[in-house]
């Protein structure tokens, strides 16, 4: 695994989440907010990990 391309893409797709949500943080899709509120959690949950393991060294 590319650690560091793997970092990238989870950094440019969290942001592209939170884009999204910044657009439609007051919109009444509760539903769509919550699911890319869990999205954003998901792309953070594999961020950690990814630092939490050794392979952080290849960078």
């Amino acid at each position: 695994m590319d650690v560091k391309a793997e970092i990238e893409r989870l950094f440019r797709q969290s942001k592209e989440i939170e884009v999204w949500l910044k657009a439609h943080w007051n919109s009444s899709d509760v539903v769509a907010i919550r699911e890319m509120k869990r999205r954003m959690m998901e792309v953070l949950d594999e961020i950690k990990l990814i630092l939490d393991t050794n392979e952080i060294k290849e960078l």
